[in-house]
């Protein structure tokens, strides 16, 4: 019954991606900048 209510209301399952894009979205940009701040430090050892 609940997965059937989950897919009556397309709504949540947007806002479940968008949530998703923004979470996926975040943990490159920490990855990006950690590997950019460990080639700096390498850099100058």
């Amino acid at each position: 019954m609940r997965k059937d209510r989950r897919d009556s209301h397309p709504a949540l399952n947007i806002d479940t991606k968008k949530i998703m894009i923004k979470a996926t979205i975040l943990a490159l940009k920490i990855v990006f900048f950690t590997c950019a701040f460990a080639y700096l430090i390498f850099k100058k050892l």
